[in-house]
C-alpha cells in the first residue's frame, strides 16, 4: 500500500468514526425515550465494536505514515 492510500484510508477512518459517534448520540437519545422499556427503541448495533476496529486500524496506519515522515536532517 503507497503512502498515498494510507493517507486516504486514514481520512475515511475517521470520516467513519464521526459516522459512529452520532449513531451513538442517536442510541442514546433513543434510550432516553425508552427509558422503561429499552427493548422497544430501535438502535443500530455494534457502534462501539466498530468504533473501536476502525481507531486501531487508523492507529496504525497512523505509525506507518509517521514512519515515512522525513524530519528537517533527513531530507
Amino acid at each position: 500500500m503507497q503512502l498515498a492510500e494510507k493517507q486516504e484510508l486514514v481520512r475515511l477512518l475517521n470520516l467513519y468514526q464521526a459516522d459512529l459517534l452520532m449513531d451513538n448520540d442517536n442510541n442514546i437519545r433513543e434510550a432516553a425515550k425508552h427509558s422503561e422499556k429499552k427493548w422497544e427503541g430501535t438502535y443500530k448495533i455494534g457502534v462501539k465494536a466498530q468504533y473501536e476496529h476502525a481507531r486501531v486500524i487508523a492507529a496504525k496506519l497512523s505509525v506507518e505514515i509517521g514512519k515515512s515522515v522525513k524530519s528537517y536532517y533527513e531530507l
